[in-house]
């Protein structure tokens, strides 16, 4: 009874988008799914994806974010290595330091160091503290003015 109740309630989150967004033309759409409890995934014919939000009214292009997130990650494999052996430079301290000063491994803080692994935020706060350096200073950002990651 309940997953039929909940197999109603996405039907209508799925009209409304219908409704709303596509005007009742619902032939572009391949198929959809239900998200988390107020969402539905759409796939149409041309690949995209996107999920619909019914109580915030919102779309969001899924397969354009995931694409985006990706290349943040490849982005930030490539920088950080650099900010980190920047800052170990700037403060005068070596890996081993640095490992022994978080609590981490000497190969952990090498994997960091070279790029093979990518530490949390919260790892990497640490090390901001530790080396007495602004959080910023070894998270890359997107800089708008120059239009590129730093």
């Amino acid at each position: 009874m309940r997953s039929a109740k909940r197999r109603d309630w996405y039907d209508e989150i799925y009209d409304t988008y219908v409704s709303m967004h596509l005007r009742g033309d619902e032939a572009n759409i391949v198929e959809w799914t239900p998200f988390g409890r107020n969402s539905i995934d759409i796939t149409f014919r041309d690949g995209s994806v996107f999920r619909y939000n019914y109580f915030r009214n919102s779309i969001t292009r899924l397969d354009i974010a995931i694409n985006d997130i990706k290349t943040m990650a490849e982005q930030m494999r490539e920088m950080f290595p650099h900010k980190i052996s920047k800052a170990l430079l700037d403060a005068g301290c070596s890996q081993k330091e640095l490992a022994h000063g978080i609590g981490a491994t000497e190969c952990t803080v090498s994997h960091y160091c070279s790029g093979k692994r990518l530490p949390n935020l919260i790892t990497i706060s640490i090390m901001a503290k530790f080396l007495n350096c602004d959080l910023y200073e070894l998270i890359p950002y997107y800089d708008p003015k120059d239009n590129r990651i730093k």
